[in-house]
C-alpha cells in the first residue's frame, strides 16, 4: 500500500466555534515516531472515515467526516463530556473508529492511505496565506523606496535627512516599548484556555505603560541631547515615543489576526494604514507644502491612529482582560527584556549610521545616504525572500545528515551567494542610472554609497541563509553575541570613519560589519555542522544542479 503524508489539522474550541490551526510537517518526529496517535482513518466500501478528539478543558470536541466520490464534506460535529482522558474510546456515531484520546497542545502527522484526500485542502488555504502576510509585509517595506521618487523633488536633502533620522529614532525605540513582549503571543496562544490569554494580553497593556512612563522619562532627561543630535525638534522626540508605542500595539493586533489565520483581516488593515500614511504625506508635503514636516506627519498619524484603532480591536474581539496577573507579568517580562541586546543589535548595525553621519556633518548628508540605502536594500529584499523560500529545503536536508545531503547544501549555498553578488554588482550598475535619470540633481551624490550598501545588504542576506543551521541546533545564544558584537563593530567603525573620511565610511563600516557576521556565522556553523564547502568544482557541477 502506498503511504501519502497529509497535514493533520489541529481544531481548537475558541470563542464558541472550531478555529481551524494547520500544522507544519516534522520529519524528525516521523522518523522516530514519537507523536502520539492522534486518529485512526478507516476505510470500507470506498468510504473513508476520520474522527478526530480535542481538549478543551474537560470537554473533548469530536470531529468527524467522511469522504466519498463526491468529495470531503463534514458530516458531524459533537462536544462530549469525557471522564476518562486518557483512556480509549469507541465513537458511536458515522464514523466507527476506534482512536486515543490527545491533548490539544499536540501536533503530529500521520501516514495513511487515507491522507492524501485531505492534504490539498489546507496547503491550498496555507498558500494563500503566506502570499497575503508576505505581500503585506513587503509592501510596507516599500513605502520609503515607492515615494522616493516623488517626496525627493518636494524635499532637499537635510529634509530627506531629517525624516531618515526620525524613522532611525523610532527603530530605536521601538526596542524597549513593550520590550519585545508581544513575541510570547505566539507561544502562549496555543498553550493557554481563552480566559488565560485574554490576561496575558492585559498584562502586556500593562508593561506597555510601564515602559512608556520609563521612556517619557528618559526623554526628558536626555530629550535635549537626542533632538539636538538628529536635529530636529523636542517635539518630535515625543512623538516618536508615542509612534513606538503605537507600533506595539499594531504589533500585538496583528500577531492575534496571524495566529487566528485571518489573513485578510491582516492585509486589509496594514493596507489601509499603508493608504493613510501615503495618502496623507503626499497630500501634506504637495499640496500645503510642509516639507519634512509634512512626511513626519503623515508617519505619526497614520501610526497613532491605527494603534488606537488596534487596542480598540483587541477589546472588541475579547482578546484582553485588564487584570494584574503577577507570574504572567514576570513571564513576559523575563521573555521580553533577553531579546533587547539581539533586537538592539539590529539597530546599531543600521538606524545608528545616520545618528553618527548627522551628529557630524549634519542632516543633508543623512539624507543622501538615506536614498543611497533604499536602493541598496532591495538587494536584501531579493535574498531574504529566496531564503524564506529555501529555508524549507535547508531544514529538510539538516534532518537527513548523510555526505550526499551536506554536498547538496554547499551547492544550494554557493549558487545562491554568487546570485547575491551578482545582484549586488547590478545595482551597483543600474540604480546610479536611475538616480541620474530621474531624481533631482541635488540627490546625485548619493550614488557612492550604493556599490558599498549593495555588497554591505547581499552579506546580509548570506548571512540569512546560513543562520538557518544554528536556528535547527538551537545555538541561538552564540548568534545574539555575534550579531551583538557586529553592532558594535559598526557603531566604533561608522564613528572613526565618518569622522576621518565623511558619509562614505558610514556605508563602509557597514560593509565589514555585516561581513563579520557573515564570516563568523559561517564559523560557528562549520564546528555545530560541518560542510564540505572545500568541494566547489563537485558541488558546482552543472549536470548535479537538478540534484536537490
Amino acid at each position: 500500500m502506498q503511504q501519502h503524508r497529509l497535514q493533520v489539522v489541529n481544531f481548537v474550541a475558541r470563542h464558541n466555534n472550531p478555529v481551524l490551526f494547520p500544522v507544519p510537517h516534522i520529519s524528525k518526529m516521523l522518523a522516530e515516531k514519537s507523536h502520539p496517535p492522534l486518529l485512526k482513518i478507516v476505510e470500507k466500501d470506498g468510504v473513508v472515515n476520520v474522527a478526530h478528539h480535542v481538549n478543551v478543558g474537560k470537554t473533548y470536541f469530536q470531529f468527524v467526516w467522511s469522504h466519498q466520490k463526491s468529495g470531503f464534506n463534514t458530516v458531524n460535529t459533537s462536544g462530549t463530556k469525557i471522564l476518562n482522558a486518557g483512556g480509549l474510546r469507541c465513537d458511536s456515531g458515522a464514523a466507527q473508529n476506534y482512536f486515543y484520546i490527545c491533548s490539544r497542545r499536540h501536533f503530529c502527522w500521520l501516514e495513511t492511505k487515507a491522507q492524501a484526500l485531505i492534504g490539498g485542502i489546507f496547503r491550498k488555504q496555507l498558500f494563500q496565506n503566506t502570499l497575503i502576510f508576505s505581500g503585506s509585509s513587503i509592501l510596507n517595506r516599500a513605502i520609503p523606496f515607492l515615494l522616493a521618487p516623488i517626496i525627493t523633488r518636494y524635499l532637499t536633502p537635510e529634509d530627506y535627512g531629517t525624516v531618515a533620522n526620525f524613522i532611525s529614532l523610532l527603530g530605536l525605540l521601538i526596542v524597549f516599548a513593550g520590550v519585545n513582549t508581544h513575541g510570547l503571543l505566539p507561544v502562549k496562544y496555543y498553550q493557554m484556555d481563552r480566559e488565560q490569554f485574554r490576561i496575558l494580553v492585559g498584562n502586556l497593556m500593562f508593561i506597555l505603560v510601564g515602559t512608556a512612563l520609563l521612556m517619557l522619562i528618559a526623554v526628558y532627561i536626555v530629550g535635549d541631547f537626542i533632538a539636538d543630535q538628529y536635529e530636529m525638534p523636542f517635539r518630535w522626540v515625543v512623538t516618536a515615543v508615542l509612534c513606538a508605542l503605537a507600533m506595539f500595539m499594531n504589533n500585538v493586533n496583528l500577531s492575534l489576526w496571524q495566529l487566528e489565520k485571518k489573513a485578510r483581516w491582516y492585509a486589509t488593515f496594514t493596507f489601509s494604514e499603508t493608504l493613510v500614511n501615503v495618502g496623507l504625506s503626499l497630500y501634506l508635503i504637495i499640496a500645503l507644502k510642509m516639507t519634512w514636516e509634512g512626511r513626519l506627519l503623515g508617519v505619526a498619524i497614520s501610526l497613532l491612529l491605527f494603534g488606537i484603532l488596534s487596542l480598540l480591536l483587541i477589546y472588541l474581539r475579547g482578546f484582553v482582560k485588564f487584570r494584574f496577573h503577577k507570574l504572567m507579568f514576570t513571564e513576559a517580562l523575563a521573555f521580553g527584556i533577553p531579546l533587547i541586546p539581539h533586537n538592539l543589535s539590529g539597530w546599531l548595525r543600521t538606524g545608528v549610521n545616520f545618528f553618527i553621519i548627522t551628529s557630524i556633518l549634519g542632516s543633508g548628508e543623512a539624507g543622501l545616504y538615506n536614498l543611497g540605502s533604499q536602493f541598496a536594500l532591495i538587494v536584501f529584499f531579493i535574498g531574504n525572500g529566496f531564503n524564506l523560500a529555501v529555508a524549507p529545503l535547508i531544514y529538510e536536508k539538516l534532518s537527513k545528515i548523510n555526505p550526499a545531503e551536506n554536498l547538496k547544501l554547499v551547492r544550494i549555498h554557493y549558487l545562491y551567494f554568487a546570485g547575491m553578488i551578482l545582484a549586488a554588482i547590478a545595482m551597483s550598475v543600474f540604480a546610479p542610472l536611475i538616480i541620474w535619470g530621474i531624481f533631482p540633481e541635488r540627490y546625485h551624490d548619493s550614488t557612492p554609497f550604493i556599490p558599498w550598501l549593495s555588497f554591505a545588504f547581499a552579506m546580509y542576506a548570506m548571512y540569512y541563509s546560513v543562520v538557518n543551521f544554528l536556528f535547527f541546533y538551537k545555538k541561538t545564544l552564540v548568534l545574539s553575541v555575534l550579531t551583538f558584537t557586529s553592532g558594535l563593530i559598526n557603531t566604533g567603525l561608522c564613528y572613526w570613519l565618518v569622522d576621518s573620511i565623511g558619509a562614505i565610511g558610514a556605508a563602509q563600516a557597514s560593509l565589514v560589519s555585516f561581513l563579520f557576521m557573515f564570516v563568523s556565522v559561517i564559523w560557528y556553523t562549520q564546528k555545530v555542522h560541518p560542510l564540505p564547502w572545500g568541494r566547489v568544482r563537485e558541488a558546482l557541477d552543472p549536470k548535479k544542479w537538478a540534484e536537490w
